[in-house]
C-alpha cells in the first residue's frame, strides 16, 4: 500500500496563500457563472465551508445545482460532462476540481415537492443518505443563482429543521447503524486472533462514530482535512473530554502513536506535514505540529484502507496486529457508540 499523496507535489505556501480567500470567491462565481449558462441549470448555490465563510486556501467548492430536465432526462451525466471538459487542464495537472452531481443536484420539481411536505415529512427526507448529504451542506450556503427564490427556500427550510430532535435523532441512528457492523466484526475477529483485522474494522467504525457524537453535539464536522483537531476542539467546547480521548485511542493518534506513525511515512511525503503546517499557519489558525500530524494521518489512513483486507499493513495507517494496542482502540471505539446508542434512545423518546 502506498501513501495517498493529498497535495500536488508544485504546491508551495507562498502559491496556496497568495490572495486565496478572493481566489475562492472567483472559483465560486467563475463555476456559477458557468453553470448558469446551461439551459438545464436553474439555480446554484455555493456550499460547504466557502458557503460558511469558513474555508481554508486548499479548501474545495462545493457547489449545488438546481437543474429543469428536458423531457424529466437525468441531466447527472450532462453536468458531469460539461465538468470534465471544462477541467481537463486542471485534471492533467492533477488539480482535484470535481463536483459530486450524485448528491449535489436537485431538480425544479424535487425541490417543489421538498417544500410542499409537512415538516415531520420533510425532516424524514433525511432518511436517504442523498436527501441527508443535501440537508447538511446546504447549512449557511449562500445562493448565486436564484431567479425565483426557489434554493433559497429550501436552503431556509433546511436550517430550520437541520438541529431539531427529530432530525438529530435519525441522524445518530444512522450513524449508530453504520458503526455497529464494523464493531461487531471488529470484536469477532480479535476473538479469533485476527487482530490486524479488527484493528482495520475499528478504524472504518470511526468514522460514523465521530459523525454521530457531532450530531450529539449539534454541530457539523465541516472539514475532512482537519477532522482531528475539529472533534478534539468541539469536545472540548462541550465538555466531553472523555469522547476526544476515546477517538484518539480507537484511531490510534495519541501522541506516542501519533509520532511512531509519522516516522512510518515515506521520507519524500512527510514534507506534506510541513506544507499542511504552513498553510493553515498562514492563514491564521492557531496549529502546532502534532495537531496537523494527526489530521494528515487521518485523512491518509481515510482514504487508503478501504474495504480490503491484505496481510500486512504500513504503520502509518494506523492499523496494527499488537492485541493490547487493537483492545485499546476497542474501548475507545466501544464507548462511543455506548454514547450513541444512549443519545438515540433517549432523542427516539423526545420524539415520540
Amino acid at each position: 500500500m502506498q501513501w495517498p499523496q493529498i497535495l500536488p507535489d508544485w504546491l508551495t505556501p507562498e502559491l496556496a496563500l497568495a490572495d486565496w480567500q478572493a481566489r475562492i470567491r472567483r472559483v465560486a462565481r467563475q463555476t456559477a457563472a458557468h453553470l448558469s449558462a446551461l439551459e438545464y441549470v436553474s439555480g446554484v448555490a455555493v456550499m460547504g465551508s466557502v458557503g460558511r465563510g469558513t474555508p481554508m486556501p486548499v479548501s474545495d467548492v462545493d457547489m449545488f445545482v438546481v437543474t429543469c430536465p428536458p423531457g424529466g432526462e437525468d441531466v447527472g451525466p450532462l453536468l458531469a460532462a460539461q465538468e470534465n471538459k471544462r477541467n481537463a487542464r486542471l485534471t492533467a495537472s492533477r488539480i482535484p476540481n470535481t463536483l459530486e452531481f450524485e448528491f449535489l443536484a436537485l431538480t425544479v420539481h424535487d425541490l417543489q415537492a421538498a417544500l410542499a411536505l409537512a415538516e415531520t415529512e420533510f425532516v424524514r427526507l433525511s432518511r436517504d443518505f442523498r436527501w441527508f448529504s443535501l440537508m447538511d451542506k446546504v447549512m449557511g450556503a449562500k445562493t448565486l443563482v436564484d431567479p425565483d427564490g426557489l434554493l433559497g427556500s429550501f436552503i431556509a427550510r433546511c436550517e430550520g429543521v437541520r438541529f431539531a430532535d427529530a432530525f438529530i435523532a435519525l441522524a445518530v441512528q444512522r450513524m449508530t447503524d453504520g458503526a455497529s457492523p464494523h464493531l461487531a466484526r471488529a470484536l469477532s475477529r480479535g476473538e479469533t486472533g485476527n487482530w490486524a483485522g479488527a484493528s482495520r474494522d475499528v478504524h472504518r467504525a470511526t468514522d460514523p462514530l465521530s459523525w454521530g457524537m457531532y450530531e450529539t453535539w449539534r454541530r457539523q464536522p465541516q472539514s475532512a482535512v482537519r477532522a482531528v483537531t475539529r472533534l478534539l476542539g468541539h469536545a472540548m467546547d462541550v465538555g466531553d473530554a472523555q469522547v476526544g480521548e476515546a477517538f484518539l485511542s480507537a484511531v490510534r493518534l495519541g501522541e506516542s502513536d501519533t509520532w511512531r506513525r509519522f516516522a512510518a511515512v515515506p521520507k519524500e511525503r512527510q514534507l506534506e506535514r510541513d506544507l499542511w503546517l504552513a498553510i493553515r499557519r498562514g492563514a491564521g489558525e492557531p496549529i502546532d505540529e502534532l495537531a496537523a500530524t494527526r489530521d494528515m494521518l487521518q485523512i491518509s489512513t481515510w482514504v487508503s484502507i478501504g474495504d480490503d483486507l491484505q496481510d500486512a499493513w504500513p504503520e502509518w495507517t494506523g492499523v496494527t496486529g499488537e492485541p493490547q494496542a487493537v483492545r485499546a482502540q476497542l474501548d475507545g471505539a466501544c464507548l462511543m457508540l455506548e454514547r450513541l446508542t444512549r443519545a438515540s434512545r433517549e432523542l427516539s423518546a423526545s420524539t415520540q
